[in-house]
């Protein structure tokens, strides 16, 4: 089952508006700290952030064409379109930097 990700429409919703919220109020807050005041687990809060920083990535980035949440062993399948293979190595490197944050 897939669901796409990198959708134009996809808004957030409030439980994202918090942690936006919170986050510009103080950058510094730790993940514990954050999923309290917004009333979630650690793990959900994390990911929601981690996904909001994903989907930020993979917008940005115009070689990509679609993005899709994957279940099973892949966690996003991505569709792009590449001129020339140097393109694919460099996708393929800074996809794989963690400071790139994809």
């Amino acid at each position: 089952m897939t669901s796409e990700t990198n959708h134009p429409n996809r808004r957030l919703d409030r439980t994202d508006i918090a942690i936006f919220r919170q986050l510009q109020d103080n950058a510094r807050i730790t993940n514990a700290e954050l999923a309290r005041a917004v009333n979630l687990s650690p793990t959900p809060c994390f990911n929601r952030e981690v996904l909001c920083v994903f989907e930020k990535e993979i917008a940005d980035r115009p070689e990509v064409m679609e993005c899709y949440l994957m279940t099973g062993n892949a966690d996003y399948l991505l569709r792009v379109a590449l001129v020339d293979k140097d393109k694919t190595v460099y996708l393929r490197s800074s996809a794989s930097d963690p400071r790139a944050g994809i």
